[in-house]
């Protein structure tokens, strides 16, 4: 059976997870940054696992809309902000895309609204699909096609109105 050490400060309280250096007890039976520099850089076989693992992941860019239109008359809801613009990050050598948007100007479904680079597409693009909530309880339906095209498939209303803000925020995996 495993031995569960609980951290606790000098009056005998337990300690949650996050917690101050300061409030630690035994600090000094923690590494210091210098002294797992050190390690790093005479052991090779765990540099070049480090290396390799900063490589195949990475925090998400900057948001952006480098290749993004509008299609089919579609407008931003209410400002730029609401214009589609998407990021990227690696996570286990794989490429994330977020995107996001608020559009309007919808007069029905069944069309594509925005379009994206190809080289964004997710893995399997017949499959990835996404369901939004809209205003007074109503949702849309939205798909990504091959040609990276997004496709409003329909609202639960059935109804159109060009003042209906559509806002999405959609998260796949590339290739």
């Amino acid at each position: 059976m495993a031995q569960i050490t609980l951290l606790k400060d000098t009056n005998g309280t337990q300690l949650m997870p996050q917690t101050s250096y300061d409030a630690i007890v035994d600090k000094e039976k923690i590494a210091s940054a210098a002294d797992v520099e050190e390690l790093v850089e005479t052991d090779g076989a765990l540099k070049k696992q480090l290396n390799d693992l900063a490589a195949a992941n990475s925090v998400w860019t900057e948001w952006g809309s480098t290749g993004v239109n509008l299609l089919n008359g579609a407008a931003v809801a209410n400002d730029a902000n609401d214009y589609p613009q998407y990021r990227t990050r690696k996570v286990g050598g794989s490429t994330q895309v977020e995107l996001t948007f608020n559009i309007k100007n919808i007069l029905t479904g069944g069309k594509p609204y925005v379009s994206i680079p190809t080289n964004l597409l997710p893995i399997a693009t017949t499959k990835q699909s996404f369901v939004f909530a809209l205003a007074n309880g109503q949702t849309a339906s939205w798909n990504i096609d091959g040609g990276g095209n997004i496709n409003l498939q329909g609202n639960s209303a059935g109804q159109y109105k060009t003042t209906d803000n559509y806002p999405a925020v959609m998260q796949w995996e590339v290739i």
